[in-house]
């Protein structure tokens, strides 16, 4: 008796590592759909990529990254192979960037939407965080800070609407 799976068992393997790879290609559109309100239950690497942002090892290093953009920005200079900062805008706008860590890291529920905005904030170079944009990154981190409470937690007592 071997431990290999049945033929069967292959198959869904090589589906699961496709869906992982295919989430991971498409990270960056997946969570431009999700800011956008994109139900991640309509597709699988929606649901993937949603259940990824969730998880408690992204929330962390997102948080990581956000809290080494204000030690960074907040030094004299540095050479770095990373994507430059926004340091004035990193540095005018640190207490809401550490405030967008620390409730990454807290152990309340977030919301999708919330955390696709800080994956787009950290990861996409094109983001205030790392340059001119059209949205500044004060208003960027206070948004995303606000879109991480889901409204059954942001708003207890209201009833839900369906």
């Amino acid at each position: 008796m071997g431990t290999r799976g049945r033929r069967g068992d292959d198959g869904a393997m090589s589906e699961t590592l496709a869906l992982k790879l295919r989430t991971w290609w498409r990270r960056d559109q997946l969570d431009e759909q999700l800011v956008h309100g994109a139900d991640p239950e309509s597709d699988a690497g929606l649901s993937r990529r949603a259940a990824q942002l969730r998880s408690r090892s992204t929330r962390v290093v997102l948080a990581a990254a956000l809290e080494d953009a204000v030690r960074e920005a907040h030094k004299a200079g540095s050479v770095s192979a990373r994507l430059p900062l926004a340091r004035a805008e990193v540095r005018g706008s640190a207490d809401d960037v550490l405030a967008l860590a620390r409730r990454l890291r807290a152990d309340e529920p977030i919301d999708i939407q919330g955390a696709a905005m800080v994956a787009r904030l950290v990861l996409n170079g094109t983001s205030p965080l790392y340059g001119e944009a059209p949205i500044s990154l004060r208003y960027s981190v206070r948004s995303a800070r606000l879109a991480l409470d889901p409204l059954a937690v942001a708003q207890p007592g209201l009833p839900q609407v369906a």
